[in-house]
């Protein structure tokens, strides 16, 4: 773990001893934006090469990562259940918080990727936490993000 645009995704990249081809099929990495900025456990092992993604439930979803935002944001209303976060109003911005830039940036990254784009994603969370297998050609697509030029 680490910051990002620090080199995590290429060393680890150069550590496997991938070739350019499937470099970035694998371990994707970018020159613009972050584009793995989930959780990533790699593994070697004899074999084709395949990802694991794992979903979130309802639940662990709201009490995994969304109650964490809620918490450090100072919010008082946390959501107890999905439903609950979907049809609550979102809460305006905190004011006056102790770190203003931090607050500002979980507070988008809250509202922008979790709140406003659940239709996206919503169909992913199911009752229990489960994973699927993915192969080489689609592990891109399942871990990362892409952007457009203006990084949207």
């Amino acid at each position: 773990m680490g910051l990002a645009r620090q080199g995590k995704s290429t060393f680890l990249q150069n550590v496997a001893g991938l070739t350019d081809e499937e470099d970035q099929e694998i371990i994707p990495s970018s020159d613009r934006l972050p584009c793995t900025t989930v959780q990533s456990n790699i593994y070697h092992h004899e074999g084709d090469a395949c990802a694991k993604v794992f979903f979130h439930s309802e639940s662990s979803f709201i009490q995994e990562i969304i109650t964490p935002y809620y918490r450090e944001l100072g919010f008082e209303n946390i959501p107890k259940n999905f439903h609950e976060f979907t049809n609550l109003p979102f809460p305006p911005q905190p004011i006056n918080p102790q770190h203003p830039a931090k607050a500002e940036s979980i507070y988008k990254h809250l509202r922008q990727d979790y709140y406003v784009h659940l239709n996206k994603y919503s169909d992913l969370l199911q009752s229990e936490k489960r994973f699927l297998k993915v192969p080489k050609r689609e592990i891109r697509k399942s871990v990362s993000q892409s952007y457009d030029a203006s990084s949207q």
